[in-house]
């Protein structure tokens, strides 16, 4: 995600403009954006979740160092976090992310090789 998109997420957010819909405390699917979502229009590798049947990027609490090509990253599986927030513009601006680890992955592992069209990661 670029920088300018989230700063402009950062400031409406603090703004208050239009709240948009509240999301309660909840467990969700999340995952890449790009890798394992396969958002139209996704450029690089993002945080991304599915609510509702609708898949959108999450913008606000994200997992630090969270390796994302690692054998239990966000581009390699589906992951589970619980989560809270709200979706405005066809994004989860998150108050809340936390990521559930994955059952039965080393994390320890070395990294999973895949690609998308015309990235190799």
């Amino acid at each position: 995600m670029t920088r300018r998109f989230l700063m402009a997420a950062v400031l409406s957010s603090l703004l208050g403009c239009n709240t948009g819909q509240i999301v309660p405390r909840q467990e969700a699917t999340v995952g890449c954006g790009l890798c394992r979502f396969q958002i139209p229009g996704s450029a690089s590798c993002y945080w991304a979740i599915e609510l509702d049947g609708k898949r959108m990027p999450v913008v606000g609490a994200h997992t630090p160092g969270h390796e994302d090509h690692g054998p239990d990253g966000m581009c390699v599986m589906d992951r589970r976090a619980v989560v809270a927030g709200r979706v405005k513009r066809d994004q989860f601006l998150a108050d809340t992310f936390e990521l559930i680890p994955a059952d039965g992955v080393d994390p320890a592992a070395a990294p999973a090789a895949h690609e998308h069209a015309g990235h190799d990661h």
